[in-house]
Parts: structure tokens; sequence; C-alpha cells
């Protein structure tokens, strides 16, 4: 099997053929490397937030959290099922509630002084 380059594609992109079966194949490749995406993942599980993390390394941070899922096979592959995980402290980041809409009474922009007049 012999590889050789075969020119680029229209975006530029390395074109391979394989002069035995004379199959033309791109070069592929990620656009973010695998040391960033295990980097992100590793600072992820040690305690730091998505957004902090994103800002560490330099992307967003719904990406961190595509990659953390991307990688949680491999991570919790390691863990034994039967196994008791006890936390001494949780932190509870972004959290927000919302209890009831606050209600406003206004009569078409009228000063409160106007509103007195009116009543």
């Amino acid at each position: 099997m012999s590889i050789i380059k075969a020119g680029l594609s229209r975006k530029g992109v390395q074109r391979f053929k394989d002069t035995t079966t004379g199959k033309v194949t791109l070069e592929t490749s990620s656009r973010t490397p695998l040391g960033i995406k295990m980097l992100s993942t590793f600072l992820y599980m040690r305690g730091l937030s998505a957004r902090t993390v994103g800002k560490i390394v330099g992307l967003h941070n719904t990406t961190i959290l595509t990659y953390v899922k991307e990688f949680s096979d491999v991570l919790c592959s390691n863990i034994p099922i039967n196994q008791q995980i006890i936390f001494e402290d949780v932190e509870i980041d972004e959290l927000f509630t919302f209890l009831q809409k606050k209600t406003q009474n206004c009569t078409s922009g009228l000063q409160s002084t106007e509103k007195q007049e009116i009543l």
C-alpha cells in the first residue's frame, strides 16, 4: 500500500491517493487538538466550572461540556458500579430559581400624582 499526495480540494484540504486501489481520501483533522480537549475535561473534572475552563482554554463553555460528554464513557468506565461515593461539600454553581412574577400597577405612563387625581 503506497499513499501519495494528490493535490488540494476546493477548500484547501490535502488529498491523498492510494496507488494500489486508486481511492482518494482527504486529510482529516479536528479543529481542536486532542490535548486541549483532554485538558479542558481534566480541569472540569477537578471542580472548575465550564465557564471558567472555557476562559482558560479559550473556548465556549458549551464546547467544554461537549468534550466532557465525549470523554464521559472513558472517564466513567474506571469507576466501580457498586462503589458508594460520599460527598463532604457540594457547591451549586449558577443556580437560578423563579418564584413569582412581579406585578406592577401602572396606568398608561401617568405620574403617581396624576393617578391619585383620577381616583
